[in-house]
């Protein structure tokens, strides 16, 4: 619900802040609490036929759907550049990563720049926001 407040996706907020598609995003502790919360109205035979046939139409549609391949995972391009790096000394892959980052230089400053503003931006909205909310203390005589 919180990404979906944001406008954002799982995939998109893991693309973003770099974590691994094989992590969870909730607490182990909320995903234990909700489990035994699901266990409990699993008990409820209602619930069950319903979650069921829920369940049942979820698969029929996974069914139709094409998946989307896992934006980590490598594709051919990057097996086929893993070999050529595999097949070169190490003078030379020393070599061409020296090339690739002098040439990626600009790029990867203003990247830099553009994470450091978008944490002041956020520390300024958070102050902002913290401030309104902050009880004033009483004055001491």
């Amino acid at each position: 619900m919180h990404l979906k407040f944001h406008g954002m996706t799982a995939d998109d907020y893991r693309i973003r802040f770099g974590i691994p598609f094989v992590c969870a995003l909730e607490a182990p502790d909320l995903v234990q609490y909700r489990s035994r919360l699901e266990q409990e109205k699993a008990r409820d035979p209602e619930y069950a036929a319903r979650r069921a046939e829920h369940l049942a139409n979820a698969q029929r549609a996974a069914r139709t759907i094409a998946r989307r391949p896992c934006p980590t995972l490598p594709d051919a391009c990057d097996r086929l550049d893993e070999a050529l790096l595999r097949s070169m000394g190490k003078a030379e892959r020393m070599r061409l990563l020296r090339e690739k980052l002098a040439a990626n230089a600009s790029e990867r400053a203003q990247a830099r720049k553009a994470r450091h503003q978008r944490a002041v931006d956020y520390r300024q909205a958070y102050n902002a926001m913290y401030e309104t909310f902050r009880v004033p203390s009483k004055p001491q005589i």
